[in-house]
């Protein structure tokens, strides 16, 4: 299982999925068209980014006919290791691969048969940016992981004794997101020069989206109001990416008053349609544009937070 916001490892994983599905149901489209909405957000932009990159293999003894298992997890099942745990920066050169935001950095560098492009929604982009309050919990909840990827690096360089117990209570009762967000949403879990700490920088400049190269069309689409994913860094990221690359065909689109998980459904006709675009051969223009979505209804008449939410009808007492 690829490591928290192991981009490089999320964009890998998109690319043999696709390889493993179309393997096994030959009948399916040779075409895609990845979409991701957070961590998945980010991981669809990275698919790769490589300009120039080094990659030098840290396990030189496997040879090049497995070159399918690496890096990152093998689809549907199996065991792999995250793609910085294969891939090391060399002297003269970066390695930069990247989840959607990720799959189109990577698609720049190794294009895959039948893509057409990626949809990035309330995209991760990158910690080392983030400011907020939920900046704190990204590096608590990734320490474990990026320990699993870079010798040297312990999670007690940057946690709090408590945030060392509550880390350890996640895995012994194996947490799901709801918990874990339980756990690390008060307390003084992290230190607070934690992002100054060489191994957690070097996972950052590995792993973060934006300012690299693009195949196929990008649409970003994100909440103004989003309290996990900043607008600011997504808007950086964006930025960035069009300054170096200004033939790269990116679009930003704001949800007015919209959060986080919310941006799936306020967005939804409009990424449905980018889609249909997309398998029906419409084509984009080269070039940055960023614009906003309107609503039906003024923004203020909508909720910034849905309250409900969908579960199976599995007991008794939720039928009539």
């Amino acid at each position: 299982m690829h490591e928290y916001l192991a981009s490089p490892s999320q964009a890998n994983d998109v690319i043999y999925s696709v390889k493993a599905a179309s393997d096994a149901f030959p009948e399916i489209s040779k075409q895609f068209v990845v979409v991701g909405h957070s961590q998945g957000g980010g991981a669809a932009v990275p698919v790769i980014s490589q300009g120039p990159l080094g990659c030098e293999r840290t396990d030189k003894s496997r040879d090049k006919s497995d070159d399918r298992l690496r890096p990152g997890c093998v689809p549907l099942g199996g065991k792999g290791r995250c793609a910085i745990s294969h891939l090391k920066a060399t002297s003269k050169k970066e390695v930069r691969i990247e989840g959607a935001w990720a799959v189109a950095q990577r698609e720049a560098a190794h294009p895959s048969p039948g893509y057409l492009g990626a949809i990035a929604i309330s995209p991760y982009t990158s910690f080392l940016r983030e400011e907020g309050k939920f900046a704190p919990l990204m590096g608590v909840a990734m320490c474990r992981g990026i320990a699993s990827s870079m010798s040297g690096f312990d999670p007690k360089d940057i946690l709090t004794p408590e945030g060392e117990k509550r880390v350890a209570i996640m895995f012994q009762s194996h947490a799901g997101v709801a918990a874990a967000m339980a756990l690390f949403a008060q307390g003084d879990l992290i230190r607070a020069d934690w992002k100054e700490n060489p191994h957690i920088h070097q996972f950052g400049l590995l792993t973060d989206n934006g300012g690299k190269d693009l195949r196929g069309p990008l649409l970003v689409i994100h909440g103004e109001c989003d309290p996990m994913n900043s607008p600011s860094a997504v808007r950086e990221a964006a930025g960035k990416t069009a300054d170096l690359f200004p033939s790269a065909q990116l679009e930003l689109v704001w949800l007015p008053r919209v959060t986080h998980a919310p941006a799936m459904g306020a967005s939804q006709r409009l990424w449905m349609d980018w889609i249909a675009d997309r398998f029906g051969g419409v084509e984009v223009k080269s070039g940055y544009k960023e614009s906003q979505l309107a609503s039906a209804r003024p923004a203020t008449a909508y909720h910034k937070e849905q309250n409900w939410y969908l579960e199976a009808a599995s007991k008794f007492y939720h039928t009539p």
